[in-house]
């Protein structure tokens, strides 16, 4: 992009593309556990009308808000996943009942204790005990890789000489995806990058410190080109440096409000408040990411050469009706169908809109 915008600034590339990679990358050695887990009681909960009914009794019976497992969960999408195991976590003190149920005769005696003491916890007298044994019976049967991941969670709660042998391969796992996503930080994150280091220099926080003034002049040097030529922004940094006028500032206060106190003064610091004007604005969020995601939706074999300019057409064209909330049909709608004027010119774009 770089020979189509010069004068833009090198800030690595999407970060939240790097972290949510870090994510997958970190799960990749427990083969899916959860995401599949997830999926088995979204169907559960399609599919089993009874077993739905039964799990809200035992939440009321554990006072607690039942709800079903997150519709359109995405396996592949962390944030997804992370939804939906918030929502499932909430939820698992009834799923450990509801899932005893299903367990051999050997495994319920092995999981008795942490049960009795899962009741305890939640004040469940036993007239509810009772009430929740006896209705323990069901014609669903979970499938084998659901009990077993029925068992690795609970797992969690026996007694260390129980569960050795299942614990060994997990730890191996957790050690495995520990090392993978280390090497894939380092790897990945602009760690070293001169550009953020000196973005870091905004921080209010950091002001007074000698660092703080010597990142401030790099920055100002890789972004020389948008300050005023005729200003000495070297000399606006070091007084902005002991200027005694300028608030403080406490962690978890709005950095951009902190400088607008700065920004009221533009007899004193006109480059300075250029620099951070222009340093405050620059986007660096996921929706970087989704907008190379929507490139697979244009671009194909047929438009693999698409002109940039084209393909900015799309895109304003397509954040032109996100921004309406209205679809193409209904922003150019005419209000008199019958006798309203055609713009034969806008015809025309679209009848030639897909083959250029």
């Amino acid at each position: 992009m770089h020979q189509y915008s010069p004068i833009l600034l090198d800030i690595d590339g999407d970060s939240c593309h790097h972290i949510h990679n870090t994510a997958k990358k970190f799960s990749e050695p427990f083969d899916s556990y959860l995401e599949k887990l997830f999926s088995d009681l979204q169907v559960g909960h399609r599919w089993c009308p009874d077993q739905v009914m039964y799990l809200k009794e035992i939440s009321l019976i554990l006072n607690l808000p039942a709800s079903s497992p997150q519709r359109g969960f995405v396996p592949y999408r962390w944030l997804s996943a992370y939804d939906a195991s918030m929502a499932i976590h909430a939820m698992m003190p009834a799923y450990k009942v509801l899932y005893y149920g299903y367990l051999s005769t050997a495994d319920k005696e092995l999981y008795r204790e942490p049960l009795e003491l899962m009741y305890t916890k939640y004040n469940v007298n036993q007239a509810a005990r009772a009430r929740i044994k006896g209705s323990q019976t069901l014609v669903h049967k979970l499938h084998d890789r659901q009990l077993e991941l029925f068992l690795a969670f609970l797992a969690c709660f026996v007694k260390a000489e129980h569960i050795t042998q299942l614990l060994v391969p997990f730890l191996a796992d957790v050690r495995k995806a520990y090392i993978t996503t280390a090497v894939y930080l380092q790897k990945k994150l602009p760690l070293a990058s001169p550009t953020l280091t000196a973005l870091s220099a905004l921080d209010p926080l950091l002001r007074g410190h000698s660092q703080a003034t010597i990142q401030l002049k790099r920055l100002s040097g890789m972004l020389r080109h948008l300050l005023p030529a005729d200003q000495d922004i070297q000399r606006e940094l070091v007084w902005f440096n002991v200027d005694l006028t300028l608030p403080s500032f406490k962690e978890g206060e709005s950095m951009v409000e902190w400088w607008g106190h700065v920004f009221d003064k533009p007899d004193k610091y006109p480059s300075l408040s250029a620099m951070v004007k222009c340093c405050l604005s620059i986007f660096h969020g996921p929706r970087v990411e989704s907008s190379f995601s929507l490139m697979n939706d244009v671009i194909d074999q047929r438009s693999g050469n698409m002109n940039v300019s084209t393909f900015n057409a799309i895109q304003t064209v397509k954040y032109t009706l996100q921004s309406t909330e209205k679809t193409a049909v209904q922003l150019f709608r005419r209000e008199d169908v019958k006798f309203g004027e055609v713009d034969r010119t806008l015809c025309r774009n679209i009848n030639s809109a897909a083959a250029t």
